[in-house]
């Protein structure tokens, strides 16, 4: 699948056509975060179910590409068998990636830094979900969760 051109308010960021929803939370962050670095380039994979999957996102700092996963590979038991089976990923685990592609950035290694500065990326997109505490009638901020 060939990356679309999409123009941000910031910046021009080519970014996959099943990706390019998440425009508007990278023009958010840039405002909230003027002096973030932004990818040239946002791809989007499709892991094989026949083999191994271990990660949902990569960066490369030296010509600033993230690739992120729209799905991952589960194991379920079907007719008493195990097998692999792609399973769509939620919006909100593709911008958690996305933030923590985003921190390499900036932040090479796994380390505090980096982990405060995804979670800082992550927080500025705005996402909210029920609160479990009023039987779904209020909204908190979304928790960032490194996976």
């Amino acid at each position: 699948m060939a990356p679309s051109t999409r123009a941000t308010s910031v910046a021009r960021i080519r970014i996959a056509a099943s990706l390019t929803w998440v425009d508007r939370y990278l023009a958010r962050a840039r405002r909230r975060m003027p002096t973030m670095a932004l990818p040239k380039v946002i791809r989007a994979f499709r892991p094989n179910p026949k083999k191994k999957h271990r990660t949902l996102g990569s960066c490369c700092r030296a010509d600033a590409s993230i690739n992120i996963a729209t799905h991952t590979v589960e194991v379920r038991e079907i007719k008493g068998r195990k097998r692999r089976i792609l399973r769509e990923l939620t919006r909100l685990e593709i911008l958690q990636t996305l933030a923590h592609e985003l921190a390499h950035l900036a932040y090479e290694r796994h380390d505090y830094e980096q982990e405060w500065y995804a979670r800082t990326i992550f927080h500025t997109f705005g996402l909210t979900e029920t609160c479990p505490h009023c039987e779904g009638k209020g909204k908190i901020p979304a928790r960032y969760e490194n996976t």
